[in-house]
């Protein structure tokens, strides 16, 4: 049994959650870091969708792994980009 083996095999993410029986080193390793940036994307979209009204007439449209895409009028550029920065980062300070 390899000596990382001989501890729990139960990993956490910041915001707490468990991934349980995990076998290999390197998903015990990775999977906190891959499920916080999920879980904190997540509480982001919320925070967007509750900060919404700050910029009206734009629409995410999608969402993969660490990446947001969202549809604006070009003028609107510069505030949607700062309305999604912030959301980025206050989602990350919403775990704790």
């Amino acid at each position: 049994m390899r000596a990382w083996r001989r501890r729990e095999t139960v990993t956490r993410t910041l915001t707490g959650r468990r991934r349980m029986d995990v076998e290999r080193l390197t998903d015990h390793l990775n999977a906190p870091v891959e499920v916080t940036g999920a879980d904190v994307l997540k509480l982001a979209l919320t925070l967007l969708w509750e900060r919404r009204d700050a910029c009206p007439g734009t629409v995410p449209v999608l969402f993969c792994h660490d990446n947001v895409v969202v549809e604006c009028d070009a003028e609107q550029a510069g505030d949607v980009k700062a309305w999604l920065e912030k959301a980025m980062i206050d989602g990350m300070e919403e775990r704790e």
